[in-house]
């Protein structure tokens, strides 16, 4: 049985112009996509930017979201 891995951050990854937090984020994020494989790696991004990602694999939280858990115990079972 393959291993899944949830990928949580509040920085979003997907924009390579972020500042240091942000692309350290990034190299955190490609070191569990090589332990996991990509496929095998879900992100949830927390965020207040209403901006939606097209990318797989990937939910957008709002932070004030009430059903954080619900919403990323559903990101676990995918």
């Amino acid at each position: 049985m393959e291993k899944k891995a949830v990928f949580i951050t509040a920085s979003d990854i997907f924009n390579s112009y972020g500042n240091g937090g942000v692309k350290a984020s990034i190299e955190h994020f490609k070191l569990v996509k090589e332990c996991f494989g990509d496929s095998n790696v879900f992100v949830c991004m927390i965020s207040d930017n209403d901006t939606d990602t097209k990318v797989d694999r990937v939910k957008k939280i709002k932070k004030i979201e009430k059903n954080f858990l619900k919403t990323l115990d559903k990101l676990l079972k995918l």
